[in-house]
């Protein structure tokens, strides 16, 4: 006889499974649309979204040396991030002599 706290735990991690689903299917989604983008936005979307989720956070700051790694110099990641933002899938925060802030989105805002 299962005691209740396996009840409970495996209706917990179908729960997380159906969520975990439901992320992958809009990362998928997002990543699909960005891979159409012209340049290098592809390596920008997927540095984007390895520091958004080490941070665990929707909004992060993309120096030129987390880019470096996957092939982006500094203006291939500037024009990476404005066909992002184009198509819709990230809002960027630019100021002078600063590291741009991206607030990473789905189709109808912040993801």
């Amino acid at each position: 006889m299962p005691y209740r706290n396996e009840t409970v735990d495996a209706h917990t991690d179908a729960c997380r499974t159906t969520h975990d689903r439901g992320h992958l299917d809009a990362l998928s989604h997002w990543l699909e649309r960005a891979a159409r983008l012209p340049g290098k936005s592809m390596q920008a979307a997927v540095v984007l979204q390895l520091i958004a989720a080490a941070q665990e956070t929707h909004r992060v700051v993309l120096g030129n040396l987390a880019c470096q790694r996957f092939g982006l110099n500094r203006n291939a990641k500037y024009r990476a991030l404005r066909s992002l933002e184009n198509a819709g899938l990230v809002d960027v925060e630019r100021k002078l002599g600063r590291s741009p802030v991206v607030t990473i989105l789905d189709g109808a805002g912040a993801l």
